[in-house]
């Protein structure tokens, strides 16, 4: 594996605080490199791979924190594409969402959405075996919403006033304005609403959501002024401090929800992560550090992640269950960078790199209780997709975590694909 060295890692994390001027330094330097360092192979796999879709078609999942399977293997889900997703999503452009019959290979369910990025998709999230949510857009009241699915009685297909970001079964969902994602993060928000004039809202007026998905109500349960009042951040002279929300996920039980604060200060990002009790609203400061990337929940009381602590860039394993919360660095994954982490149900973690020197993404998988760490697959991605049409692997699991469900396009356009878990038993 062409890794990059330790200066270039420091001097990738010392431009992690200025974005775009990151993605230009970046995007040339990997030109550049990929003459000396490309390689005759697109593919190098212990497994083979099974990809979905159409031959005229671009299929996608989404993120790393939802699996496309649905819990009884019965039913898969993925997103459709008719248009190269080289380019950025437009206004214009829709997707559909499709839901596949696994024995039958027949299609139960197909819509049009006009929700999505190439990132993250809808969002859709199983919610039982039979019940599917997706976010969507709303033509008639120019609004965002989400959508439920029920494969076996159409009559409790539902729509909800609020997009959803993450779910606790089909019982409750938190969300945050996709609105203000657009305009401060576009590779997670939605194109569909217009912008033109939009302008961020007061930190009062926005912040956290919740939607009760058995009644329908939405509600904002904490603004960024609450949020701030509780776990203010470190004074600065600047009075140009914007505010965000992302990547809200739940534990399996559904008592916490982890998210990321991430602010701007004069254009400066700052990164830190916080963990809110889902019935007191009781939030907890884990890192705050100025850097956190990817994390996952391992059961209820642990997370790991790639975050910065104190001052180290790496995998961390964060232990909740205490009063004073623990941090055990992964050293097994020392090298590899930051990556999508997900946890099988057998303590099996899976995690992907970013493209190194040749353009190749490993697929990482590791044994967490024995620490042992396997690269069971290489990836390319072409210089042709970056920035918003990158194609991270974003690898997640099945339920049972036999299978192993990733993104790429190193055939040339995006596809869905999944393989044997090499580790399952």
């Amino acid at each position: 594996m062409a890794k990059f060295n330790k200066f270039e890692r420091l001097i990738a994390s010392q431009l992690h605080k200025h974005p775009f001027l990151k993605q230009m330094i970046k995007s040339g330097y990997q030109r550049l490199l990929y003459i000396f360092y490309k390689k005759n192979y697109k593919w190098k796999g212990i497994r083979e791979l099974q990809s979905y879709g159409m031959v005229n078609t671009e299929t996608f999942w989404g993120y790393y924190d939802k699996s496309p399977i649905s819990n009884d293997n019965k039913h898969i889900a993925y997103n459709e594409s008719v248009r190269s997703t080289k380019n950025k999503p437009d206004d214009s452009n829709y997707i559909y969402l499709k839901i596949v019959d696994v024995n039958s290979s027949k299609i139960v369910f197909s819509e049009e959405v006009r929700a999505f990025n190439w990132q993250q998709g809808c969002r859709a999230q199983w919610l039982s075996s039979t019940q599917l949510i997706y976010n969507d857009y709303d033509i008639e009241r120019n609004c965002y919403v989400s959508k439920m699915v029920n494969l076996t009685d159409q009559s409790l297909n539902m729509t909800f006033d609020l997009p959803v970001y993450d779910c606790f079964k089909n019982e409750f969902a938190y969300s945050i304005s996709f609105e203000r994602l657009m305009h401060l993060r576009p590779d997670y928000g939605y194109r569909a609403h217009e912008l033109d004039n939009y302008h961020l809202p007061l930190n009062d007026n926005d912040g956290l959501y919740f939607l009760d998905l058995k009644s329908g109500k939405s509600e904002l349960i904490m603004t960024f002024t609450e949020f701030l009042h509780i776990l203010p951040i470190t004074l600065s002279k600047s009075e140009n401090i914007i505010h965000k929300f992302n990547h809200l996920m739940l534990s399996p039980n559904g008592s916490q929800l982890m998210f990321l604060h991430r602010y701007y200060i004069d254009g400066t990002r700052f990164d830190r992560l916080v963990t809110m009790d889902t019935d007191s609203h009781r939030l907890r400061l884990l890192a705050d550090d100025g850097m956190v990337s990817h994390c996952c929940w391992y059961g209820d009381n642990k997370i790991i992640g790639y975050l910065r602590h104190h001052g180290e860039d790496a995998y961390y394993l964060i232990d909740l269950s205490l009063d004073n919360v623990s941090y055990e660095r992964i050293n097994e994954l020392n090298g590899y960078g930051d990556g999508h982490p997900s946890i099988s149900s057998k303590g099996h973690l899976i995690t992907d790199t970013y493209p190194d020197k040749s353009r190749m993404k490993n697929l990482i998988l590791l044994n967490i209780n024995s620490r042992d760490v396997h690269v069971i697959g290489e990836v390319f991605e072409g210089l042709e997709w970056e920035h918003e049409s990158r194609c991270d692997l974003h690898p997640r699991f099945s339920f049972d975590g036999k299978s192993i469900y990733f993104d790429s396009v190193h055939e040339g356009k995006r596809q869905l694909y999944v393989m044997e878990n090499p580790l399952n038993e």
